[in-house]
């Protein structure tokens, strides 16, 4: 394992489990994927556009709706994981409002301090 996965795996395990982190880690690869592959295939879609060979260039932009398809389930089955792993119920689009490890201890403080008012 390198270095840099080494660090994240000890920043994020002890805070949402080895499976979240898991599904963490492929959530930034998937942005990352998805941020380098958009604009050149972008630019591919629009010179076969420009060239009326529309078909062709819509292949280009099928990659783009199936990594983001990837990326929202990847998201949900982090929440699930997590929901588990902290015993309460987080919704996948909350995951962003969450993402660093600052934020996310701030939030677990307040979730925790909400549940102590219960």
């Amino acid at each position: 394992m390198s270095p840099s996965r080494n660090s994240f795996n000890e920043t994020w395990v002890p805070r949402i489990g080895a499976e979240g982190a898991k599904y963490l880690h492929r959530s930034g690869a998937l942005a990352l994927l998805f941020g380098l592959s958009m604009i050149p295939l972008a630019l591919i879609a629009s010179v076969f556009a420009h060239s009326h060979r529309t078909i062709e260039g819509l292949v280009f932009l099928v990659p783009l709706p199936i990594i983001v398809i990837a990326w929202v389930q990847n998201r949900k089955h982090q929440a699930e994981v997590m929901s588990s792993y902290l015993g309460i119920k987080i919704d996948w689009k909350n995951l962003s409002s969450i993402i660093t490890p600052e934020k996310f201890d701030e939030w677990r403080q307040s979730e925790l301090n909400r549940s102590d008012h219960h």
